[in-house]
């Protein structure tokens, strides 16, 4: 795997926003940074659909408590 590859691989599951990694990259489009020069395993995007699934859950946990509190001062 080439350096660029690499760099850009590890910035993305680092974090970094797309436009910020594409500048960096010295890419006109964002599609050539993700497309040729970024490489996603399958547990890269399992962690990410939990990371999303745990933040949804927990949302609505704090909604469902909210709610709660709100039912509890009004009475």
């Amino acid at each position: 795997m080439s350096t660029d590859i690499t760099f850009c691989t590890n910035m993305v599951n680092a974090g970094i926003d797309l436009k910020s990694l594409q500048y960096l990259m010295g890419h006109s489009d964002v599609k050539v940074t993700l497309d040729v020069y970024t490489h996603i395993d399958y547990e890269r995007a399992a962690a990410e659909m939990i990371r999303l699934t745990d933040g949804k859950e927990q949302a609505a946990a704090e909604n469902g408590k909210s709610m709660a509190e709100k039912r509890i001062c009004e009475a």
